[in-house]
């Protein structure tokens, strides 16, 4: 039985293509990431890097929930993608 997540749902196999189509976003786009996430920091950054105008920022003192950890970083975050769909 499958998890839902992983090799066995072929999630691996969609990834080159879900990658290739990250540029083509065109809305406003960011990336917020805790400090202390097991998330690979790399990995999210490239994610912001291949959308154009996409924005990559760590929440230090937080883990992988940095929207529950420190609530604030999530209204400045979402400040900031609604004044990106302004400009």
């Amino acid at each position: 039985m499958s998890s839902g997540y992983g090799p066995a749902d072929g999630a691996d196999a969609e990834l080159p293509r879900l990658e290739a189509a990250l540029p083509s976003i065109r809305v406003p786009f960011g990336v917020l990431a805790g400090g202390g996430s097991p998330m690979p920091r790399a990995a999210m950054a490239a994610t912001a890097e291949a959308i154009p105008g996409a924005w990559f920022d760590v929440v230090e003192g937080a883990g992988h929930f940095p929207y529950f950890e420190r609530p604030g970083c999530l209204r400045a975050a979402l400040d900031r993608l609604r004044m990106a769909g302004t400009t």
